[in-house]
């Protein structure tokens, strides 16, 4: 960007101060005339644990003609860019919020006029999306989430501090990264049901809420922190801005040092004590979709009739699209039959069939990660066909003798499918098969003829009505392709429940089963009858096959969809008085103990070329999932007696981030949690409070 406006002024310390004020477009820079409190930037004072602490500038200058600085005015939240040296090194940056542009029409020049900037405030406004206004589709490190946010906020900040104490058991680092590198969560996980992204500053609030983490901007730099590296000093990971490249551990000064040896700027101050909690919540949720995959053919939904057929009695639409399904072949087609006379409906998903069957119909893209698990769950896969022996499917007064072949053998659907998951780039890493007459249902890590998954659709009642005619029929999971021809070991079996659930299928407890599941539908062909043992003819003549209302969901070991309920957490010093301590609501997550394998709030670690729950870390001496290591965070902090002053002291350096001492009044030390520095007053107001690294223990906190 380029200097449009900017002027110097020195305040009572004599430090030379420049302020510029850049914008894209091609200009000469021209120097302007300060007005009195020329710059003063300001940290609002922030409750502790705030995540992200923000700042701001009010910027005051001279108005030499009317209306002379109105081309400051724009509609561009990041049009104008507003960067502040101090004795010649670049001290803040910021965008200007030139929306609040006012002046009054009766002054007369030179009058002053007010602007104000801000530096992370403008993310409140930016949409969590890649360049080209898409989602983000993969699972990226947490500091590559945090590294999107920052490109798209854009200012000019030269390093990144990072210190973290949490440390994620199993994870290893070297010597050049912190857990934000890595640890990993699915992009997905920051958009809605509606595909609506959430803002980068909640992005940013997500990452860093869990671990006790908070940002700040400070010497135009930005620095990630929790309070045991401030309380401890401790060095930290020092990288450039840009790019992210490995500095050094370095050593920040986190001590402001005495307000009396700083020197007080007035006799006015005020000293309290900050607000005690009695009660906290912590509320994660696993942000999971169980279903996997739930969209059932509709009719609001399909795109424009590409043909109609039919008579008096009923019509025939084919419609191309399905705007609601995903992933489907270019040769799919959705049918809709209507009753004529009742207004009644038959709507599916089309599959042509002939004696040979059909192939390569139906493809769905879950786009949900399955994550490997170490407990038993299963994949649910169930469906509801269709098979239609009639030109007019509501006409029953005309229907064959299907007691008499070829229709007494069409009792049984097979349905060759591929259920399988793929990576980030979409490699195979897993198929399931119950299809090997020589082998148990298995996973295995090739797709031939001999590795699918097959579905049955059959009669299962006796008598001779051919159940699988002319009427929806759901997948069985009593049935494999070796109990068809007398083999062994069937899928799955769940007591009592075996009849019009779909199948089963069984996820390893070994966590080898990871990635995006995909499912396919290949083939589908009518068999006879299971119970007689009369298969014959495949080539009943079928006017087609309807499919609707497929659903992948993740069972436990009895059967049930899987909760994807929130985790809640509470504690108590008082339990008899209502919670005081404003609700968290995590975005990112640990408690998932359970291991559900879905899930795209689910901290992971990589191994190899698998992402797997990260479920343990330890903060302070204490291992356990983050939820309670928060927790002893919020109490160590607010559950104590803390007291509390402001005063105006001599500027110094910037005391945002770090710790004062006010001895002998005071004799703790304090957090500064909100500051106001006027460089042309050399003055700086500082608002501080006791503060405490994690000293809460897990066994001294009463939970619920």
């Amino acid at each position: 960007m380029n200097v449009k406006y900017f002027y110097e002024f020195r305040g009572l310390d004599e430090v030379l101060n420049r302020v510029e004020i850049l914008t894209n477009a091609a200009v000469s820079p021209v120097s302007i005339t300060p007005d009195e409190a020329p710059f003063i930037l300001d940290y609002p004072e922030q409750k502790k644990l705030t995540t992200i602490q923000g700042s701001g500038a009010s910027i005051r200058i001279k108005s030499q003609s009317v209306f002379q600085f109105t081309d400051l005015h724009t509609d561009d939240m990041q049009g104008c860019m507003v960067k502040f040296y101090r004795a010649g090194n670049l001290y803040w940056s910021g965008w200007l919020d030139s929306e609040l542009y006012c002046e009054t029409l009766s002054d007369y020049p030179p009058y002053p006029v007010e602007f104000s900037a801000a530096d992370f405030n403008v993310m409140e406004r930016i949409k969590f999306r890649n360049e080209d206004n898409s989602a983000y589709a993969d699972i990226a490190t947490l500091l590559t989430q945090l590294k999107r946010c920052f490109d798209k906020l854009g200012l000019p900040f030269g390093r990144l501090y990072i210190g973290c104490s949490t440390i994620a058991n199993g994870v290893s680092l070297s010597s050049s990264e912190t857990i934000l590198h890595k640890l990993y969560v699915q992009s997905s996980n920051f958009y809605d049901e509606d595909n609506e992204p959430m803002t980068c500053r909640e992005v940013i609030e997500s990452i860093l809420q869990p671990f006790g983490l908070m940002m700040v901007q400070r010497g135009a730099n930005v620095y990630i922190y929790d309070y045991n590296t401030v309380k401890a000093s401790t060095a930290m990971k020092c990288y450039n801005f840009s790019s992210l490249s490995y500095i050094g551990d370095t050593a920040v000064n986190f001590n402001s040092g005495e307000v009396l040896q700083r020197g007080t700027a007035s006799t006015e101050g005020g000293y309290g004590f900050e607000e005690m909690i009695n009660n906290a919540k912590i509320t994660s949720s696993l942000y999971a979709e169980n279903p996997i995959y739930d969209k059932p053919v509709n009719i609001d939904s399909m795109s424009e009739s590409i043909s109609i057929a039919g008579d008096s009695a009923y019509k025939f639409e084919l419609f191309g699209k399905d705007k609601n399904i995903e992933g489907l072949y270019s040769a799919s087609k959705f049918a809709i039959y209507t009753n004529n006379d009742s207004n009644g409906t038959l709507i599916g998903a089309v599959l042509p069939y002939t004696a040979t069957g059909t192939t390569s119909f139906y493809r769905i893209d879950a786009k949900k990660y399955v994550a490997g698990t170490e407990k038993r769950y299963y994949i649910n896969v169930k469906m509801s066909v269709y098979v239609n022996m009639r030109d007019n499917p509501f006409d029953t007064e005309n229907d064959a003798d299907y007691s008499q072949p070829p229709y007494k053998g069409a009792k049984t659907l097979e349905m060759d499918c591929n259920l399988y998951t793929v990576d980030e780039n979409g490699s195979l890493i897993r198929s399931f098969t119950n299809s090997d007459v020589f082998n148990q249902p298995r996973w295995v890590d090739y797709i031939d003829k001999d590795a699918r998954l097959v579905l049955y659709f059959c009669n299962q009642e006796v008598g001779e009505i051919p159940l699988m005619i002319n009427r929806w029929a759901i997948n069985s999971n009593v049935l494999s392709y070796n109990e068809m021809r007398g083999g062994r070991w069937p899928l799955s079996r769940i007591p009592d429940k075996d009849l019009n659930i779909g199948v089963n299928v069984p996820l390893p407890t070994d966590g080898s089963v990871y990635g995006y599941l995909i499912f396919e539908i290949t083939n589908a062909s009518i068999l006879g009858s299971i119970k007689s043992g009369d298969y014959g003819s495949t080539a009943a003549p079928v006017k087609n096959i309807l499919i609707n209302d497929i659903s992948i969901s993740v069972m436990d070991a009895d059967g049930n969809k899987v909760p994807t309920d929130d985790y809640e957490f509470r504690s108590y010093v008082n339990k008899k008085v209502a919670a005081d301590y404003e609700e968290v609501k995590l975005k990112v997550i640990s408690a998932n103990t359970d291991q559900l394998p879905i899930g795209k709030a689910n901290i992971y670690r990589r191994e190899d070329n698998a992402y797997k729950l990260q479920i343990s870390f330890t903060r302070a001496g204490q291992t356990d999932i983050l939820e309670r290591l928060l927790m002893c965070t919020i109490h160590s902090n607010y559950t104590a007696k803390n007291e509390k002053f402001a005063v105006d002291i001599n500027m110094a350096d910037n005391p945002i981030m770090s710790y004062i001492g006010y001895s002998p009044v005071l004799s703790d030390k304090y957090l500064v949690i909100g500051c106001s520095l006027d460089f042309h007053n050399a003055k700086t107001t500082i608002n501080a409070v006791s503060f405490s690294a994690d000293a809460a223990r897990l066994s001294d906190i009463p939970y619920d």
